[in-house]
C-alpha cells in the first residue's frame, strides 16, 4: 500500500512486506520512493501507479526481475488505485504472489 503525494507525484510506502523485501533485498516501509536507494528497481511502481491513479482503473501487469544472482522471475501483479476522501485517488494497493514467484521451476 502506497500513499500518493500528488504535489510531486511521488509514494510514500505504508507497508512493503517481508517477501517483498526478500525479493528484492531492500525494505520500503515508511519511505518515499524518491529518497529510497532502490537501484532503479521502483521506477515501473512509480510509473503504473500513477497511470492507475490518473486512470482510475485497476492494472494486471506482468514485471521481469533480475536477481543479484541472475535469476530472471516473472512477477505477475495487480494494482488498485484506492479512493480517497470525497472522490480523491489518495492510494494504490498492489497485490502480488511474492512467495509463488519465488519458487524454483521443478
Amino acid at each position: 500500500m502506497a500513499d500518493f503525494l500528488p504535489d510531486s507525484e511521488d509514494f510514500e510506502i505504508r507497508y512493503w512486506g517481508i517477501g517483498l523485501t526478500k525479493a528484492f533485498g531492500i525494505d520500503l516501509t515508511a519511505q518515499r520512493l524518491s529518497a529510497s536507494s532502490d537501484n532503479g528497481i521502483m521506477k515501473s511502481f512509480r510509473e503504473s501507479a500513477v497511470e492507475a491513479i490518473q486512470n482510475r482503473m485497476p492494472q494486471f501487469l506482468m514485471h521481469e526481475i533480475t536477481s543479484l544472482s541472475g535469476v530472471k522471475r516473472d512477477f505477475p501483479v495487480i494494482r488498485l488505485p484506492i479512493l480517497g476522501d470525497g472522490d480523491a485517488l489518495a492510494k494504490v494497493m498492489t497485490v502480488e504472489n511474492v512467495a509463488l514467484c519465488l519458487q524454483t521451476p521443478e
